[in-house]
């Protein structure tokens, strides 16, 4: 699956930019995965933390705070992609460098 130029291999669960491998826990590829497939949707912590832990996850939201600030920092300089919605929680976009 390409999305911008991030390459995430649904196979293998690896994800590459321009060549480069780009290691990740397995909690932060799913988050990215999900992300990736529901662009330019909005979605609050308490909503991300039942889509990508679950429903039984049983710890507070800010563990998705924790979650996307590695991986915006694993992703960089492609960090763009995951954007903050104030007040509200997160959303993916891929947005053109023309």
């Amino acid at each position: 699956m390409r999305v911008g130029e991030l390459l995430i291999n649904l196979t293998s669960r690896e994800v590459s930019a321009g060549g480069t491998r780009i290691k990740l826990a397995p909690r932060e590829y799913d988050l990215l995965l999900f992300l990736a497939r529901n662009p330019e949707q909005c979605f609050t912590r308490e909503m991300l933390l039942d889509m990508v832990w679950g429903h039984q996850f049983e710890g507070g939201d800010r563990t998705v705070d924790t979650h996307i600030k590695s991986l915006r920092e694993k992703i960089r300089p492609y960090n763009s992609y995951i954007t903050t919605v104030w007040g509200y929680g997160y959303k993916f976009s891929v947005h053109s460098e023309n």
